[in-house]
């Protein structure tokens, strides 16, 4: 799961990568690019709980071959952001 205000349009080329969003209004302007919007736990009128088992139903149907929406798209970005003596 990929947690994203401004609605970044990522994936991954390793793993399905589910977008989440608590924000509406990158949820309505980028519905087509986000797999989950949890926006009614701001606005009150869904609990944490709620909001959990949804996110939850929706791993499994991904993990049972549902494809999320960056792997429709082709969205297979990796990066590296610090290259340190570490890596």
């Amino acid at each position: 799961m990929f947690t994203t205000g401004r609605g970044t349009p990522t994936g991954h080329a390793l793993a399905p990568v589910l977008k989440v969003t608590g924000n509406r209004d990158t949820f309505e302007r980028m519905h087509d690019n986000i797999d989950i919007g949890v926006c009614e736990i701001m606005e009150g009128t869904c609990t944490i709980e709620e909001a959990g088992e949804r996110l939850l139903k929706e791993v499994i149907e991904v993990c049972n071959g549902k494809m999320t929406k960056a792997e429709a798209y082709g969205f297979s970005d990796i990066a590296v952001d610090h290259i340190c003596r570490y890596i």
